[in-house]
Parts: structure tokens; C-alpha cells; sequence
């Protein structure tokens, strides 16, 4: 059975799909993590971690569920080549490493645009980073085993659902240009936490453009871990 033909995505649909999720992942950080914390007994640190996984496994779910109602058949060689998972030349490995240096450096120079942002947002849009907002565990077997889990959902779920899912038929859509609108929408996929979203815009536009290049699912994001995510 061949596969079935790949769609384009509107604009309203793709902005639709990374603004709504954003709101889901603000909704669950904001009830999820205090009652995680509460539920198992976690520290604060280690209760957001658990309620990330969380998160990423709903996306990792979506991208699967996305898929399945492309009428794909579930098996390994489609899942494949859907998301893109595949090799890349060591030409585009020297890309990946300069993006590598680029994303982390944009990133830290715009820190400084992080509390000034985050003087600006109301206080009831702070709830999911009130209690602890930095990645700061006690060190103990359960706290690294949250964090080593976190990493690795984080990893998979966001760069097949997105990267993987979203910008092929992003390309299809708006072909040259899909590159800088899905790093843009990425971005603001982050609102839910708006000091942030500014210093990830670069390395959102990388990942974006790096992606397109490579033809492959991975980006920077799988090198790095992409521990920004969580400070």
C-alpha cells in the first residue's frame, strides 16, 4: 500500500496547533506541577520534571496520533522516513555544530533581556516557574532519574511533533519561507513562559532552517538537550 500523500498546512492551522499547545503546557505547569509535588512527595525541581514528561509525552502522542491519521501504516520503516529520522552528510554535521555554537551563544547573550521581559508579565502568568525555576535537585537517584527522563522526551517528542510532523508540510505551504515562519511559531510555542521567548527566537530559526537543509528531523535541540528549557 503506498503512503498517503503529504498535505500542506495552512497558516491558521500551524498557528493554531503551537499556540494552542503552549496554553496546554501552560495550564498543565500551572495545576500539574504544585500537585505532582503534593501527590508523590517531590521536591519542587523534581515535580516540574515530572510534569514536563508529562507534556512531552502528550506531544509525542499527538505526533503519533497525527501520524495514524495520515492512514499510515504503524511500523518503524514509515514511522521513519514521516519524521524524517535518517543520517545526515558530515557536511551537515559541521552545520549542526555550527548551529550548535550559534543557538547556545544567541541565547546566553539575550539573557539579559530575560528579567526586564519577566518584570513586564503579570504575576498570575508566573505560576508554573513560582516555586522553582531553575533545575536545582537534591542529587539523589529519583531526581536524576526525572531530569535523564526529561531530556529524553524532551528530545523526542518535540522534534518529531514539530520538527518532524509540522515543517514538512510547512514546506509544502509556504516552500522557501517555511523555514523562519515554523522557527517564529516555535518560538511563540514558548508563551507560556514570555521572558523566555526572545532569546529562543534565533535558535528557533535555526533549528528551523537546519532542518530544511538537512532533511532530517535532527536539529541542534538533540545535541544540546536543550536544557533552556527548563531554567
Amino acid at each position: 500500500m503506498l503512503d498517503p500523500e503529504l498535505k500542506p498546512l495552512p497558516l491558521w492551522q500551524s498557528w493554531s496547533l503551537f499556540l494552542g499547545l503552549g496554553g496546554a503546557a501552560f495550564v498543565l505547569l500551572t495545576l500539574g506541577t504544585p500537585r505532582v509535588a503534593a501527590t508523590f512527595g517531590l521536591s519542587n525541581s523534581d515535580a516540574l520534571s515530572l510534569t514536563n514528561v508529562m507534556l512531552f509525552m502528550l506531544l509525542a502522542g499527538l505526533a503519533l496520533t497525527f501520524y495514524a491519521l495520515e492512514g499510515r501504516r504503524l511500523a518503524w520503516s514509515g514511522i521513519k522516513d514521516r519524521f524524517r529520522i535518517k543520517n545526515i552528510s558530515r557536511r551537515d554535521w559541521l552545520l549542526v555544530l555550527l548551529g550548535i555554537l550559534i543557538v547556545d551563544g544567541t541565547y546566553i547573550a539575550l539573557q539579559i533581556t530575560r528579567n526586564p521581559i519577566a518584570n513586564l508579565v503579570p504575576e498570575w502568568m508566573k505560576n508554573p516557574y513560582r516555586m522553582d525555576a531553575t533545575v536545582n535537585h537534591s542529587g539523589d537517584f529519583t531526581g536524576l532519574a526525572l531530569f535523564t527522563g526529561l531530556i529524553l522526551f524532551n528530545v523526542v517528542s518535540e522534534e518529531i511533533l514539530w520538527r518532524g510532523y509540522v515543517l514538512p508540510r510547512q514546506e509544502l505551504q509556504h516552500d522557501k519561507k517555511a523555514w523562519w515562519i515554523h522557527g517564529l511559531q516555535w518560538a511563540s510555542f514558548h508563551w507560556f513562559k514570555p521572558w523566555d521567548v526572545l532569546a529562543i527566537v534565533p535558535g528557533a530559526l535555526v533549528y528551523g532552517w537546519l532542518s530544511t537543509r538537512t532533511r532530517s528531523e535532527a536539529s541542534p535541540e538533540s545535541w544540546t538537550g536543550n536544557l533552556r528549557e527548563f531554567s
